[in-house]
């Protein structure tokens, strides 16, 4: 115990007092880059996380997270769907597609229907539509909700009546049907989805007449979208096990939007692969330092030998050192990391004050979204900690190999 608390009173001292001006200055410029880095880390990584919620709830806000088609036939289903942990809210679903009347040409819509109470559990959903809209889809007949966008291409007001036309199955036969549905709300989600989709109460018909028009079957939310590759493989063996309902039923919602989202956590891993070399590059300082260092001590190392410290102890000295300007810049780095994030719209506003241009000037976002992973600092702190005492372990080994004599004299 007394050896390791003098091996951290020396490396401290060492830290603040020891060498030459210059040896610490290298030091101090190193925390500083490390520091700069981890904060550059934080930001960024941050921003990106924000972008992919906000992208999970805009493109998955109103679509079913997992469906088995047909699995309406059995009760069973629903009460099993709904004791998995991981989902939110369970409903019968249909999902199609339908052609509207445009002015210059025929518009292709996704048609979706659930029961409103499940649609409303999307955050910008319920934001934009508000509770008399979510009322008449409740109450009103054949009602539908529409994205700002298309209604306002269509010329509809709230209530106005619009034609869909499907195409049905009649036994072996197709046919064209038509149906009269009237405007109760509109929404807005930042996405596609506005301009691309109708929404309808899945209680405004029976299942029957939605299956002569598309796929029908049980939906499911799930709390957390981005784990689904997990929960897919939990409710598969949980259905598989009870012998409820074969394989090749199952969907999720990466049959439609996986690709997007794959792409978006590559670019975040390469992102941060990037990121975390600016890193390694700011550790090469801390070789350079502790060199130093090793330098303007050498006497004080043959003495400390002298008096009978082993390699072993002198090693520790300077991998202590390291952790220290690990220590250093994840605090510091972290600290300032989460300022800069807190702020980031105030800064985008004023760069594109100076500029004249603004980051997302032709998106559908109007600020900057953040999300701060914990887990995310942990791992940023714990890699700049193990960069420091690998950057030091070079000189440490250096000082270790001094020749007593030499260096007495």
């Amino acid at each position: 115990m007394k050896r390791a608390v003098f091996t951290y009173l020396t490396a401290q001292r060492l830290m603040s007092q020891g060498g030459t001006k210059m040896s610490r200055f290298i030091i101090w410029i190193s925390v500083t880059g490390m520091s700069l880095g981890i904060a550059t880390m934080v930001l960024v990584l941050s921003v990106m996380n924000g972008f992919q919620q906000e992208l999970e709830e805009r493109l998955l806000g109103v679509v079913p997270h997992v469906k088995l088609e047909n699995a309406d036939r059995n009760p069973e289903v629903k009460d099993l769907l709904a004791a998995d942990s991981a989902v939110m809210s369970t409903t019968e679903y249909f999902e199609g597609f339908a052609l509207v009347h445009h002015p210059e040409s025929p518009l292709p819509l996704k048609l979706i229907a659930m029961s409103p109470d499940t649609l409303m559990t999307n955050r910008l959903f319920r934001g934009s539509v508000g509770s008399d809209a979510l009322e008449r889809l409740r109450h009103m007949e054949s009602a539908s909700f529409l994205g700002v966008p298309l209604a306002f291409a269509l010329g509809l007001d709230l209530g106005d009546p619009f034609e869909l036309l499907f195409l049905s199955r009649d036994g072996e036969r197709l046919a064209v049907k038509s149906q009269r549905v009237f405007l109760a709300g509109v929404f807005e989600l930042g996405s596609e989805a506005d301009s691309s989709l109708v929404l309808m109460n899945i209680e405004s018909r029976s299942m029957e007449d939605w299956s002569s028009l598309g796929e029908k079957g049980v939906a499911a939310q799930l709390k957390d979208p981005s784990k689904i590759e997990s929960v897919r493989t939990r409710i598969e063996q949980n259905f598989i096990a009870a012998d409820l309902l074969p394989k090749q039923y199952f969907q999720d919602w990466t049959g439609d939007y996986g690709e997007l989202f794959r792409a978006v956590k590559m670019e975040k891993s390469i992102m941060a692969t990037l990121l975390f070399l600016i890193l390694v590059l700011a550790s090469f300082s801390i070789v350079s330092g502790q060199v130093m260092k090793v330098s303007d001590k050498r006497r004080d190392i043959a003495v400390l030998m002298t008096f009978g410290a082993d390699r072993q102890f002198i090693r520790n000295i300077f991998l202590l050192q390291g952790l220290f300007v690990g220590l250093l810049s994840a605090i510091f780095g972290a600290v300032l990391g989460i300022v800069l994030t807190n702020n980031a719209n105030e800064l985008i506003a004023l760069a594109s004050k100076l500029t004249g241009y603004h980051l997302l000037e032709g998106s559908y976002f109007l600020v900057v979204p953040i999300k701060i992973e914990k887990y995310q600092l942990f791992l940023i702190g714990l890699g700049a900690m193990t960069l420091s005492v690998w950057a030091a372990y070079l000189p440490a080994s250096k000082a270790t190999q001094l020749n007593v004599v030499d260096n007495l004299s």
